[in-house]
C-alpha cells in the first residue's frame, strides 16, 4: 500500500527555460478540453441553480466519450472512468437524477466506467483521503471526481477549507485527474484562490436557461450560455436566436403567470393575429382584463401590434416560447378548441380609432403648416432691422430734413448709430445698432430688456418695503416698564 503524504509534490530540480519549453511525451489529460483540467476546480451558484445537474451531466458525458455540451465541439472529452459522490443527495435523489438524464438520451447505452455513492469516511491521512488515493491509483484511467458539496464535506475534515483544498489539490495533481468540489455560495475570492478551476453557474429568469462563467489558470476566461430541459438532464448551447431573445426578455416582470397564460394561446392557435375578443374566449376571461394585460405585453416585446386590435408573437420571443411553456406545466387547459371570430364591435371600433387617428395626424399637419407660414411672415416683416436701409426709402419732411421711418424705431431702443452727412448717401450704422442684428438677435435683446427691467421693479419694491418697515419699527410705541416705589 503506497502512503500518503498530502503535502509533498512531486520533486522537481530546477530547470531552465529550454526544459520547461519541450513538450512532455504524453499530454496532459483534460477531462473536457477548454472547461476541466487536472487539478482542483471549483463549482459555485446559488441554492437551486442547477449545479448538482450540471455536475452529473459532466460526470456522465466524461464516461460516455461525448462533448461537454451539445454544439460544443470546442469542448471534447478525453473518455474515462467517472465518480460522482453525492454527500448532499439521498438515495431517491441519486435515483432521480439517472432517470432524468436517460430520459433525455433514449436509447443510449449504460456506461460501466462510473461509480455512484453518497457516503464517505471521515477525511483523515489515514482513512479517508488515503481511500481517494488508493481510488487514484487502482484506477489510473480516472478523469473526473465529482464531490456534492463542500458544507457536507466539511463535517468529515477537522480542519480549515485551504489545508482541506490542499490535500485534495496534492491528488489531483499527482495522479492527473480533475476533482470537483460543488458549492452553494455566490463568488467567494478566499476558495478561489485556492484552486485551479473555477466554475460559476447562474439561473436566468426563464428559468431552463443558464449562464456558466470558467474561468482559470489554464484556461481562457469565458461565458457560456446553456439550455437545459425540465423533463431531462442534458445541458446545450444556445442557439444564436435563443441568445438574442433571452437577453431582450431576461427580466422577471416580463414572465408572469397572466402572460404565460397569454402565450400559450398564441402557442395552441398558431401564426395568425388574435384579437382580445378571441384570447379572452380561448382564457374564458373578461374582455377588459385582456386588454389591460396585452398593453404591457406590447411594450415588453412580448407582442406586436401590426395593426389596431390585433397582436401577433414578438419575432424574439418565438424561439423561446417551448422553453417558457415547458416550466409551467400546472397550466390548466384552454376553454375552447376554436377560436371565435371577431366580433362586428371590434371591426367597427377598429376602423373607428384608425380614423379618428388619421384626421388627428392630417390635422397636426396643417396646424404645423400655418405656423411654418406665420413665422416666415414675421421673419420677413423685421428684415428692415436685419441689415442696411434699403434704397429708395428715403424721404424728406416740410422743412426738407431726411426723415427715416425705420430709423426712428431704432432710435427708441439705442442711439448709437451714425449717418453721413450727405443726404444722398446711404446711412452708415454701427455694429451696436439693432439693425445690424438679425430678428432673433432683436428679440434676445427685448426678452433682456424686459427680465432687467422686472428686476429693476422687484428692488424698487424691495427697498420700498425695507423702508416702510423702518418707518413702523420707528412709529411703534415702545413699552415702559414703571417700577413702584417702596413706600417712605
Amino acid at each position: 500500500m503506497t502512503t500518503l503524504n498530502p503535502f509533498s509534490r512531486l520533486s522537481t530540480p530546477f530547470l531552465d527555460l529550454a526544459d520547461l519549453a519541450h513538450e512532455p511525451a504524453e499530454p496532459t489529460p483534460w477531462a473536457f478540453a477548454n472547461l476541466l483540467a487536472p487539478g482542483l476546480t471549483l463549482l459555485t451558484g446559488d441554492a437551486f441553480s442547477g449545479k448538482t445537474s450540471l455536475a452529473y451531466h459532466l460526470m456522465l458525458r466524461v464516461a460516455l466519450g461525448l462533448n461537454a455540451f451539445d454544439g460544443a465541439s470546442d469542448m471534447s472529452s478525453n473518455s474515462g472512468r467517472a465518480t460522482f459522490l453525492g454527500l448532499d443527495s439521498s438515495s431517491n435523489h441519486l435515483s432521480s437524477l439517472a432517470k432524468r438524464f436517460l430520459a433525455a438520451h433514449p436509447g443510449i447505452s449504460l456506461p460501466t466506467n462510473i461509480r455512484i455513492n453518497n457516503t464517505q469516511k471521515p477525511l483523515t491521512t489515514e482513512e479517508g483521503l488515503q481511500e481517494l488515493y488508493e481510488e487514484f491509483i487502482s484506477h489510473p484511467d480516472q478523469r473526473l471526481f465529482v464531490i456534492d458539496n463542500l458544507t457536507s464535506l466539511r463535517h468529515l475534515f477537522k480542519g480549515r477549507d485551504r489545508k482541506l483544498f490542499a490535500f485534495l489539490r496534492t491528488i489531483a495533481e499527482s495522479q492527473q485527474v480533475c476533482i470537483m468540489i460543488v458549492h452553494t455560495s455566490r463568488v467567494t475570492p478566499s476558495l478561489v484562490s485556492a484552486v485551479d478551476t473555477h466554475l460559476h453557474l447562474k439561473r436566468y429568469a426563464i428559468s431552463n436557461f443558464y449562464q456558466l462563467t470558467i474561468r482559470g489558470k489554464m484556461l481562457t476566461s469565458t461565458t457560456r450560455q446553456l439550455y437545459c430541459p425540465v423533463s431531462g438532464i442534458n445541458f446545450r448551447l444556445l442557439t444564436t436566436q435563443e441568445l438574442f431573445g433571452l437577453t431582450a426578455h431576461s427580466a422577471q416582470r416580463s414572465m408572469r403567470r397572466e402572460r404565460v397564460e397569454v402565450l400559450r394561446v398564441f402557442a395552441a392557435f398558431g401564426p395568425a393575429a388574435l384579437t382580445p375578443s378571441q384570447i379572452a374566449a380561448a382564457l374564458d376571461v373578461d374582455i377588459e382584463t385582456i386588454k389591460i394585460i396585452l398593453r404591457p405585453m406590447v411594450r415588453t416585446h412580448l407582442l406586436v401590434s401590426p395593426k389596431r386590435f390585433h397582436y401577433q408573437l414578438s419575432p424574439t420571443i418565438k424561439p423561446l416560447l417551448n422553453a417558457i411553456l415547458e416550466q409551467h406545466t400546472f397550466l390548466q387547459p384552454l376553454a375552447v378548441s376554436m377560436l371565435p371570430q371577431p366580433s362586428e364591435s371590434e371591426i367597427q371600433a377598429a376602423k373607428k380609432l384608425t380614423a379618428s387617428i388619421s384626421a388627428k395626424q392630417t390635422s397636426a399637419k396643417t396646424r404645423n403648416k400655418r405656423k411654418a407660414a406665420a413665422l416666415k411672415l414675421e421673419n420677413a416683416s423685421e428684415s428692415p432691422m436685419a441689415g442696411s436701409v434699403p434704397p429708395g426709402t428715403h424721404r424728406k419732411d416740410a422743412q426738407g430734413d431726411m426723415h427715416l421711418p425705420h430709423l426712428e424705431i431704432a432710435t427708441q431702443a439705442h442711439e448709437d448709430y451714425t449717418i453721413s452727412e450727405s443726404p444722398s448717401e446711404e446711412p452708415i450704422l454701427s455694429e451696436a445698432d439693432p439693425r445690424n442684428q438679425s430678428a432673433s438677435d432683436v428679440s434676445r435683446h427685448t426678452r433682456d430688456q424686459q427680465r432687467k427691467d422686472k428686476q429693476k421693479g422687484q428692488q424698487k419694491n424691495s427697498r420700498q418695503g425695507r423702508k416702510q418697515s423702518s418707518l413702523r419699527r420707528a412709529n411703534r410705541v415702545k413699552p415702559v416698564l414703571i417700577l413702584a416705589q417702596p413706600n417712605q
